[in-house]
């Protein structure tokens, strides 16, 4: 966990103090394959289909996290009083925030897009840095639900790290999922 602090700390300190003439891109070209390729490796030695047709309760998991997100999303807005439909459309986008953000400014407003974009993206940090410590206080797959739509991808490396690597095959699982739903659900919450 501090490892992953230090890490975000030491970004966000040297984005700072670099000069916005410095364009960082290719940083990104060159991280995201060697990520990618360790997810690959990962998932060569356990192959997703075959979990699914061992275990079928892990296509719950992705199911009740949208389930919680949305209830709790619900029961935030009626207790603080504050716009139900854009709560809900916030929470229910699952950390998938950059199709289900432009989908809302575009069909309900601005205000509501910012809304989604912003909980999201905090949604998705929050489960990178605080990986380690959700697994110990909830257990493993508290991280991959929590972290939603993101566990097959930006947050799988904290996941994986936090719970081990049993855990990417089933973090990769639940991202794909929510991947493919939650645009369906938005545009489902945006039309009520």
């Amino acid at each position: 966990m501090i490892r992953l602090i230090v890490s975000c700390l030491l970004g966000i300190l040297t984005g700072v103090f670099l000069p916005t003439s410095v364009d960082v891109n290719p940083l990104f070209s060159i991280v995201l394959p060697v990520l990618l390729f360790s997810v690959g490796l990962s998932l060569g030695n356990i192959s997703i289909l075959n979990l699914v047709k061992q275990n079928q309760k892990l296509l719950a998991l992705p199911v009740l996290s949208l389930i919680g997100s949305i209830v709790f999303s619900l029961i935030y807005a009626l207790i603080f009083g504050v716009n139900i439909k854009e709560t809900v459309l916030a929470g229910s986008a699952m950390g998938f925030y950059s199709l289900p953000a432009i989908l809302v400014t575009t069909k309900v407003n601005v205000m509501a897009g910012s809304l989604l974009l912003i909980t999201n993206m905090i949604r998705e940090s929050i489960t990178i840095i605080l990986a380690p410590l959700i697994v110990k206080i909830f257990g493993k797959q508290s991280v991959i639900a929590i972290g939603g739509a993101t566990t097959m991808d930006v947050s799988l490396a904290a996941i994986k790290e936090a719970a081990g690597d049993e855990y990417v095959p089933i973090a990769v699982l639940n991202g794909l999922i929510l991947t493919i739903v939650v645009p369906f659900v938005t545009t489902l919450f945006i039309n009520l």
